[in-house]
């Protein structure tokens, strides 16, 4: 892909083109010192540029979080992917990133002194019998907690794994090098489908931020049109998913029985479209 990229270029201004329009592009944080961060540049090119040019030509990008004595981040810098590799442990999970220099490499761990744990998104044959493993005792916990029954078997994953590991992205929580939260989604065509989460660590955030962020920002890396978060929720509202109506069918032998369905889903029909459309005004978008 390189040589063909450095032999074309209409591809090479294309990738320049986009860069510079993710670059260019405004950035509101609320923070006034990432901002800054955000705003440096990386020799000529803005430091956000840098990345969307080694995510369209890589599929990935990687920043070392620099910091001064005090422990406070002072830099963002930029690593070149095609320099990074993945340092696994004895047990396949990754433990750091090695980052091969000219004349040395470097090691860095996978997280900082203050525990906030990594996050890696594995898909295909990166899922490993140890990654499910890990899974099966997330969708234990969850059920465990929860009102309703795991009814999936342990084999059931590894089954899942190897015949549509490809349409399949486990997001990970790891700390201490140890698996501690996960979320399986499903990939189709125009969406991306959340369906199982669980820890073994209660973590402020965590689940948010596997199960809504992660999602959406893999979402738009594989190009997909929206995120499938599941059935109920308002919890989700605050977090930029809008209700919409879902279909099923069913067939009931009974005449008696299906009568009584029918009836019922008739006048159930108003009161579903009575509360989304009270939903959709609690979402955080604007209503201009």
């Amino acid at each position: 892909m390189a040589e063909a990229y450095l032999a074309n270029p209409v591809a090479q201004r294309s990738v320049r083109i986009v860069a510079e329009g993710v670059g260019s592009a405004p950035v509101a944080c609320d923070d006034a010192r990432l901002a800054r961060l955000l705003a440096k540049s990386c020799g000529s090119q803005p430091l956000l540029e840098v990345l969307a040019a080694q995510l369209a030509l890589h599929g990935n990008a990687y920043v070392q979080l620099i910091k001064d004595g005090a422990g406070v981040p002072v830099e963002l810098y930029p690593l070149r992917p095609e320099r990074v590799q993945v340092v696994a442990g004895e047990d396949g999970w990754p433990t750091a990133y090695r980052y091969v220099l000219a004349d040395r490499t470097l090691t860095i761990a996978l997280e900082d002194e203050h525990g906030w744990p990594n996050i890696i998104h594995l898909r295909g044959g990166d899922i490993r019998p140890e990654h499910w493993d890990a899974f099966w005792a997330f969708y234990q916990d969850t059920g465990a907690r929860k009102w309703g029954t795991p009814y999936l078997t342990r084999a059931a994953f590894d089954l899942l794994g190897e015949r549509m590991g490809e349409k399949i992205l486990l997001v990970l929580a790891l700390q201490d090098g140890e698996p501690v939260a996960g979320a399986l989604n499903f990939i189709g065509g125009d969406a991306l489908y959340g369906r199982y989460w669980g820890c073994t660590r209660d973590i402020r955030f965590l689940h948010f931020e596997l199960c809504y962020y992660q999602a959406i920002e893999a979402a738009i890396e594989l190009g997909l049109a929206r995120v499938e978060a599941g059935a109920q929720g308002g919890h989700k509202l605050a977090r930029g998913y809008e209700p919409v109506e879902t279909v099923s069918a069913h067939w009931f032998a009974d005449a008696g029985f299906r009568s009584a369905v029918e009836d019922f889903l008739e006048r159930e029909r108003a009161g579903v479209a009575a509360d989304r459309n009270y939903l959709a005004t609690r979402t955080p978008f604007r209503k201009d």
